[in-house]
């Protein structure tokens, strides 16, 4: 697989150099958003890829074996998600646009209220940082199943060469990288085609009968997760903004929503086929098998490509709103607008890299990270009333029912209480919440 090698290589190099040349005249707005200048269709493939990602392919390669139902219920809750999303991104981003809003915080901050903007600004950081773990740990693991490297040196190339063309580049070269890797995942097409012309059958049968997911709480862990993921997550909401205009915002979120479905749906079509074919592979190295064995050589090099770009598509974007979300909208919250971030924005890509390999190194457990993710995810909900603003509640019942939330589910996990299917009652709760806090603030209010 020397081939294999040298085409990373070129990759990691070019990814590198364009990174370096883009970063040197970059303004605020181009290192932090990308500009506002991007087409539905490149927002679009930035969305997708940046859900494409090592964590999907290592999780989902294991619940398409064990719980395929969770899989399908995950992928249909993020197409429905985008797809909604769509049809409000007009407003969402003319009001950003006039406030010059370029983060989730800043726009809970400026048109909520300090309150809610503060805990969006802790909340933020904590859910990405957990969700940056995972994927540093499912890319090192895939990465050292696919190569000769260790879990150690995987974890330092993928967490390292990330972090190194974030900190040259920015925001702007992590949407123009995006394109490249959606481009790179039509290979995975291919692959499709090959496996369901070689498969025997495409028996579903054994994936779907008696499976965990088909079950109410199942339901409610993957749809109604991935359904809120989509909508009050800052990595789409960044992404939203970076389009050149409303149409172009909407246009993006709607594309997202088929691409998005068609990329997962193929992925379970491809492992449902390769599983026919390779019943023993369902607890293996699926995906080295494929590279290394399944395929021709030549087309096993480039899969080896798209399943490193995937890794990268992914980590870049955490990393940078984790890095974002402990600079610029903590100095947001102060009353303050960082006019030239990028050194402050360097640093902290640096730090949240060094320290998230560190803590991947030691916890592994890439299952119970990723529902721990979910769980603290759905605290910051309340934020989608910006979708309607004429009806959006204050500061301080938002700002409550996030504390709230936030409460509830680290107490559940501290007693060891908390189950997956909690997340569509704390999603009721965070959307009910501040109108219940906005009712009784009004009747405790003094009559004028």
């Amino acid at each position: 697989m020397s081939f294999a090698y040298i085409l990373i290589a070129v990759y990691i190099l070019s990814l590198l150099i364009y990174a370096f040349k883009t970063g040197r005249h970059e303004s605020r707005a181009d290192f932090i958003i990308g500009g506002r200048f991007f087409s539905g269709i490149r927002v679009a493939f930035s969305i997708v890829t940046s859900w494409f990602s090592a964590g999907g392919l290592v999780y989902y390669y294991y619940l398409v074996g064990h719980d395929l139902p969770t899989m399908l219920f995950l992928t249909l809750g993020a197409t429905v998600g985008l797809f909604i999303f769509s049809f409000f991104a007009p407003v969402f981003y003319r009001r950003a646009v006039e406030k010059h809003y370029v983060t989730m915080t800043e726009y809970v901050t400026g048109d909520i209220g300090p309150k809610s903007g503060l805990l969006c600004a802790i909340l933020t950081p904590l859910l990405f940082l957990g969700y940056f773990l995972f994927e540093l740990i499912a890319s090192a693991t895939l990465l050292s199943q696919l190569t000769d490297l260790g879990y150690l040196s995987s974890l330092l190339m993928c967490g390292g060469v990330v972090g190194l063309y974030l900190m040259l580049g920015g925001f702007k070269v992590l949407l123009n990288t995006d394109f490249i890797q959606a481009l790179l995942l039509s290979i995975f097409a291919g692959l499709l085609i090959y496996v369901l012309i070689e498969a025997p059958s495409l028996d579903f049968t054994p994936y779907l009968e008696d499976r965990p997911g088909l079950s109410w709480q199942g339901f409610c862990a993957g749809f109604v997760a991935f359904f809120g993921a989509v909508l009050y997550g800052a990595d789409t909401w960044q992404r939203v903004l970076c389009a050149r205009s409303e149409a172009h915002a909407r246009k993006g979120l709607k594309l997202a929503s088929m691409f998005y479905l068609l990329a997962y749906g193929g992925l379970a079509l491809l492992l449902v086929g390769f599983f026919n074919i390779r019943p023993d592979m369902i607890t293996g190295d699926g995906y080295a098998h494929m590279v290394y064995d399944f395929v021709p050589a030549i087309i096993g090099s480039f899969i080896l490509l798209v399943l490193i770009a995937a890794m990268m598509s992914t980590l870049d974007t955490i990393m940078f709103i984790v890095a974002q979300a402990f600079t610029t909208d903590l100095a947001f919250q102060r009353g303050k607008r960082l006019e030239k971030p990028m050194v402050t924005l360097r640093i902290a890509i640096a730090i949240v890299a060094i320290g998230g390999m560190i803590f991947a190194y030691f916890i592994r457990d890439i299952e119970f990270v990723f529902w721990f993710v979910v769980s603290y995810w759905v605290c910051v909900s309340p934020a989608i009333y910006l979708f309607v603003p004429k009806h959006k509640p204050s500061d301080h019942a938002t700002a409550l029912t996030m504390l709230l939330l936030a409460l509830i589910v680290s107490s559940l996990h501290l007693v060891g209480l908390y189950q997956d299917g909690y997340v569509l009652y704390l999603l009721i709760a965070g959307l009910l919440g501040p109108l219940l806090f906005e009712t009784l603030i009004q009747r405790k209010a003094p009559a004028t």
